[in-house]
């Protein structure tokens, strides 16, 4: 079944399950259309390598659901709220614990830097928080660990939007999972080698389920978690 996005980027889809014990009538996810893990393709469908994890996840579990897409903030706070019961994909954060719990990592999460041509410097080093023009994309966990230790971050919506900056020497680097740089280097069909790199860290990326959920379904993220031994094969 596909998901249709509308021309206000929410979408609603609910997925008929088998006659099992439900969790709830239909656990409400919220997302946002960060490529490759979620992405609207050419025919206006739904699409990315994250989906099919959490579909497989929950027809393992026999469990309707529905997804709505929404801007990637609004996607977390819409679970702070209880207006929704999980967002997808994240890394862990502490704002983040606070009212929602993490469940076992979809993908690895590996995140590096890529630096303007002729950009040399430890990534570790005082100089490089203080004068560096430092880019990722606006909203994500890794925009909110910039803000907090550069002096100089500049966020956009998309990646494209930022390797554009990068090529023009308007960044100094760019934070990102390689994931998502290697997916939008090839939509830009642009060698992945174009820009020198670094590895940052690695922070794993899974689904947050929202306490208000957990509370009322109190087994139903061990049992999440237990499928995605078979589902992360997916990958």
């Amino acid at each position: 079944m596909a998901l249709r996005i509308s021309s206000v980027l929410i979408v609603v889809m609910v997925v008929v399950a088998s006659s099992v014990s439900h969790a709830a009538d239909i656990i409400r996810f919220a997302t946002a259309i960060i490529p490759p893990y979620q992405y609207q393709n050419s025919d206006g469908d739904l699409k990315g390598v994250a989906l099919p994890i959490v579909e497989c996840a929950m027809k393992g579990l026999g469990q309707d659901y529905s997804v709505s897409v929404l801007p990637w903030l609004r996607a977390q706070r819409n679970v702070q709220l209880g207006e929704s019961d999980a967002f997808f994909v994240a890394s862990n954060n502490a704002d983040r614990n606070s009212y929602a719990t993490m469940s076992e990592p979809l993908f690895s999460g590996k995140r590096s830097w890529y630096f303007r041509p002729g950009y040399h410097i430890e990534t570790d080093s005082d100089e490089f928080k203080k004068t560096a023009i430092v880019g990722t994309v606006f909203g994500t966990n890794m925009h909110a660990w910039l803000k907090g230790s550069f002096s100089q971050v500049i966020a956009k919506d998309s990646l494209s939007e930022l390797i554009s900056l990068l090529t023009a020497k308007r960044l100094d680097a760019l934070l990102t999972t390689d994931l998502m740089y290697s997916h939008t280097m090839k939509k830009l069909n642009l060698p992945e080698d174009k820009f020198s790199r670094s590895l940052s860290q690695t922070k794993p990326l899974g689904v947050y389920f929202g306490h208000h959920f957990i509370e009322k379904n109190a087994s139903f993220l061990a049992r999440f978690n237990q499928t995605l031994v078979d589902c992360r094969t997916l990958q």
